[in-house]
């Protein structure tokens, strides 16, 4: 399980669909097009930020939440270290 200070980026449709605040019919018909991972299909959180970009008229930016990926990987690390180091 992630650490809760690490968003999750591929989303599932009902996921990505709460995520943009519209259904899952309206996301699969006018959202960006998932990416296929073996027989799933996930939504990457980042197009589907420049998507609703678009769709505002605004620029496309990196959102103010996204953790660069160096933090990522320290944050993924500290926890593997943080499970393998607990009692019990």
């Amino acid at each position: 399980m992630l650490p809760l200070n690490v968003p999750k980026r591929g989303l599932s449709l009902d996921e990505a669909a709460e995520y943009c605040g519209v259904s899952g019919n309206t996301l699969t018909r006018h959202g960006p097009t998932p990416i296929k991972i073996g027989e799933r299909k996930v939504y990457d959180r980042r197009s589907l930020d420049r998507w609703l970009d678009q769709l505002a008229g605004i620029e496309s930016r990196q959102p103010a939440d996204d953790v660069p990926e160096d933090a990522l990987l320290e944050a993924i690390h500290a926890r593997k270290v943080a499970v393998r180091h607990s009692p019990g």
